[in-house]
């Protein structure tokens, strides 16, 4: 392994994704157990607003990316879709399909090409490179909902040890309280910056959901946000080509400098020394994650 980690004390910072909000309609995707991520990659979001709209009114959770930080995103988010706009001006579509689908991280992750019609083989190539559907512009949101569900593929990202999906509501408070933060971390741990922030978002309050986490996990709520902050770090600067800049952020800290400082307390060393030792780990065939 490239390092162990250390303790840290506790530190900010800020990374802003779009949340879809609660609507009294009928939502069509309540089968799945936590709300479905969209990412757009796309370098025209204005003709979309539509189709966004009515994603988050059905309790999506829709980001958008355009050219390479499309790529780094998905690799970031492994997002439940990806949408992908035929019609790019600053990358080629077809070779954005072909990376997602070769890249460890994004193989499985179903794509949807937006085709502009009249282009001659846009759609037979889309097939090709991956895409399970293609639906031509200009788009209509309740078709592209149809779309997404179809293909929409059930979660398959394990549970925490001891735990069970939040859609399940037996148990305690304090066992559905735990579950809702478990379920908040994993989804966009680089947005919490504070246990005050996680406790309001899950309806308690601070000193009751550190007393839990502390409690069920052996860690404070602070160590545990802390340390899979890390651990998104080690999984992308080992296995994908995400700037360290892009990497700070996505994690939630202000600035390299401060992702830097709080790294090598965590692991020993830099983020880019453990990135360089993981590629000859991951060469010699003796790489591990932490």
């Amino acid at each position: 392994m490239a390092a162990q980690p250390q303790s840290l004390p506790e530190l900010s910072g800020h990374h802003a994704v779009l949340f879809g909000n609660a609507s009294p309609t009928k939502k069509m995707l309540s089968r799945h157990r936590k709300p479905a991520h969209v990412l757009i990659i796309t370098d025209q979001e204005s003709p979309l607003a539509g189709a966004v709209a009515l994603l988050r009114n059905q309790l999506f959770r829709v980001s958008f990316a355009s050219g390479w930080h499309g790529f780094y995103q998905a690799q970031a988010w492994r997002p439940d879709m990806v949408l992908l706009d035929g019609d790019m001006q600053q990358m080629d579509a077809f070779m954005m399909a072909r990376l997602l689908s070769q890249s460890q991280d994004t193989s499985t992750i179903p794509i949807i090409f937006l085709v502009k019609p009249g282009v001659n083989g846009a759609t037979t190539e889309a097939f090709a490179v991956g895409a399970v559907d293609c639906v031509p512009k200009p788009i209509y949101p309740e078709e592209l909902l149809a779309r997404i569900s179809v293909h929409l593929r059930p979660s398959t990202t394990p549970e925490p040890a001891g735990t069970h999906s939040s859609s399940d509501s037996s148990g305690t408070q304090e066992d559905i309280l735990l579950r809702n933060a478990l379920d908040a971390i994993q989804a966009d741990v680089g947005s919490i910056h504070t246990v005050r922030q996680l406790a309001h978002s899950v309806g308690t309050h601070e000193r009751k959901l550190s007393s839990i986490f502390k409690n069920r996990t052996g860690k404070s709520a602070h160590k545990f946000i802390f340390d899979k902050k890390m651990a998104a770090a080690r999984r992308l600067l080992a296995r994908t080509g995400m700037p360290v800049h892009a990497i700070a952020r996505h994690v939630g800290f202000p600035s390299v400098c401060n992702f830097t400082v709080a790294f090598r307390r965590h692991a020993g060393i830099t983020p880019t020394t453990y990135r360089n030792q993981s590629k000859e780990e991951m060469r010699a065939g003796t790489y591990t994650e932490i």
